[in-house]
């Protein structure tokens, strides 16, 4: 008897918007989440055995508890949870639907995270996984330079991180486009592009975080839009902090360092992955159809008591009493009271007619107080005789609320944009440490992959500004180079290890300054190539037809031969990156009903490999000879 084993990966829309209602101030929700979806038979044939696998199941943490749990299938199957959800079904149907009900708590937590030093000195390789390059979540060298260029010389890992998302919630842009609404981008697309949609933009803060060393994970999920004031499928991050644990990182709705209770984790993963795997084991020309879309529901059915915002704020007006039409500056403060770094977002509820956005993200130090600066607009309406007042009110994220009113009359002070921004630029207190602004370290792989074989090298810059800058030291694990450096001058160092396994730290230093940075090194044992799942089910036998294949190939390779079946070879003379052709023959070529693909290239080095590829196809009216001598060969 022939048996066709196939699978078929589906994965869930990423397409939600980015606003959200303010749930915020709860310290609980509890919320009845649902999951369902369908899939179908088509073609004829018996069917063995139907597996569908979802990976997509609510689990608890430490922010979410699962209190009530219901798995269902129609028809009946055998149900299996460990982590995902698996149904079983033996017996033939033509529908099969399958889901489950969960009642979720989720609770509002304040993340306090302590000092940690950065880089990570010793960090477990537990979490190598969540510093690699993926296939959407990539780290690519224009990735690491931006990288670089935003964190600069800090060297606290909580600042780092959120000088990642505050770039990131500032420079990129959320844009539900056609692109990016049927299927993600790599993270090096939505960089190059400057805009993306929730998953987009949480896989390029991973991307930037792990090219800096710091682990982070991504999640599918769930998060409350009030843009149709429902649940909808979302995307965002968490990143781990040594002797903490993980924090989220929600870089599409601006809380980082913190996610609001409506978020519902699904799934954690090293990148963007499956929602739902499909396997079967059949006779005869049985597929599946599975078009029907997973759908998920979750509704709010009881919010717990409400938290009091644990940060002091302030407001106040810096030029008051002026003339219709001024630009009035006002400072809010806010108070950490916590031995702990803190994040928080301050966001604007009534204004005049501010000029910037009005949402401001701040992270907090360890009993510190931030200051944060608008500069608003007034109405240039005004009758001789009248005074007139406007309200500015902001709220933070826990719900603390404050006001103030400006006051303004025809022959008040008149205040010009320019005399606001000299106001504020006069209090700002730049936070940035003492040699920053001074020097800068840019250390980078020469390429952005190397094999186990090679030797690799690591091309440092260093940049000063204003100031001569003298006995300054860089170090590359243990190789040394001491040196000075003139005011507004850059300086370029070459570093090659043969070691690659061992990690690479780079320290430049003197006696006032000392500037931290990890250098990932992407390792190859050997090169690959990839061949995407070729889009073709079924034929028939003895006719015309085309196979589209795409490869693809991360590294530079050279005399490529592919033998399929027993058609004509096909040569590429080199590749890197995709290549897609159309392969047209006669379906006889294919009758031991599998697509079978060899595969013989050179790596850079003139080093030959060989690699295989197989694929089932299902193949009608195929002579009776043929079904006997593939029924011996299986």
């Amino acid at each position: 008897m022939k048996k066709i084993f196939l699978l078929i990966l589906i994965f869930l829309s990423f397409n939600l918007v980015l606003a959200q209602d303010n749930y915020n101030i709860y310290q609980t929700l509890q919320i009845d989440f649902s999951l369902d979806s369908q899939v179908s038979l088509v073609g004829s044939g018996s069917l063995n055995e139907l597996m569908a696998t979802v990976f997509l199941n609510p689990i608890n943490d430490n922010i979410q508890e699962i209190l009530s749990s219901e798995e269902y299938s129609s028809p009946n199957s055998q149900i299996t949870s460990d982590g995902f959800i698996t149904y079983i079904w033996e017996q033939q149907s033509t529908d099969y639907s399958f889901g489950f009900n969960k009642q979720i708590e989720t609770t509002n937590k304040l993340y306090q995270v302590p000092e940690i030093s950065f880089p990570y000195s010793d960090l477990s390789s537990d979490y190598n996984k969540y510093l690699q390059s993926e296939e959407k979540i990539d780290i690519t060298p224009e990735i690491i330079s931006k990288t670089s260029e935003i964190i600069q010389s800090e060297d606290n890992a909580y600042m780092a991180v959120h000088k990642i998302g505050m770039w990131i919630n500032d420079n990129i842009e959320y844009n539900l486009t056609t692109l990016t609404e049927k299927a993600s981008q790599k993270s090096s697309w939505v960089l190059e592009n400057e805009y993306g949609v929730c998953d987009e933009i949480s896989s390029l803060f991973i991307s930037m975080t792990r090219s800096i060393g710091i682990p982070a994970r991504f999640i599918s999920g769930m998060a409350y839009t009030n843009l149709g004031d429902k649940f909808g499928n979302h995307g965002w991050a968490e990143v781990y902090f040594p002797e903490y644990g993980w924090v989220p990182y929600d870089v599409t709705y601006g809380q980082l360092g913190w996610i609001d209770p409506t978020h519902i984790a699904l799934q954690k993963s090293e990148d963007i992955e499956t929602s739902i795997l499909y396997e079967w084991e059949s006779s005869g020309q049985l597929n599946i159809d599975t078009s029907q879309e997973i759908s998920t529901v979750a509704t709010i059915t009881n919010q717990g008591n409400k938290i009091i915002s644990p940060f002091e704020t302030s407001i106040v007006v810096l030029k008051d009493n002026v003339a219709p039409g001024s630009y009035v500056p006002v400072r809010i403060k806010v108070n950490n009271p916590y031995d702990a770094y803190l994040s928080n977002s301050i966001i604007l509820t009534k204004a005049p007619g501010e000029i910037e956005n009005n949402q401001k993200l701040i992270a907090l130090k360890p009993r510190g107080e931030k200051e944060t600066f608008w500069i608003f607009k007034l109405p240039k309406e005004a009758q001789e005789g009248y005074t007139y007042t406007t309200t500015i009110e902001f709220i933070d994220l826990y719900g603390s609320r404050e006001s103030t009113v400006v006051t303004f009359f025809l022959g008040g002070e008149s205040v010009t944009l320019e005399a606001a921004q000299e106001i504020v630029d006069s209090l700002e207190i730049d936070e940035e440490d003492s040699y920053s602004n001074q020097i800068v370290l840019n250390c980078n792989p020469k390429k952005t992959y190397f094999y186990s074989f090679e030797e690799a090298e690591v091309n440092c810059l260093v940049r000063t500004f204003n100031n001569n800058i003298n006995g300054l030291s860089l170090c590359l694990n243990e190789d040394c180079q001491n040196f000075d450096m003139p005011a507004n001058s850059e300086k370029e160092f070459i570093f090659t290890f043969a070691n690659l396994n061992k990690p690479i730290k780079a320290i430049l230093k003197n006696s006032e300054i000392e500037v931290r940075r990890n250098v990932i090194l992407s390792i190859i044992e050997k090169p690959k190539i990839e061949i995407s799942q070729i889009d073709i089910n079924q034929i028939n036998y003895n006719e015309e037809i085309k196979i589209p294949i795409e490869i693809n190939s991360p590294t530079p390779l050279k005399n490529i031969i592919l033998k399929i079946n027993r058609f004509q070879p096909v040569e590429f003379p080199e590749l890197q990156g995709t290549k897609s052709f159309t392969l047209t023959a006669n379906s006889k070529g294919l009758n031991s009903e599998r697509i079978q693909i060899s595969i013989e290239y050179e790596d850079e080095y003139g080093n030959i490999y060989t690699q295989e590829y197989s694929q089932r196809i299902i193949i009608n009216n195929l002579p009776w000879y043929w079904q006997l001598i593939n029924l011996f060969r299986s």
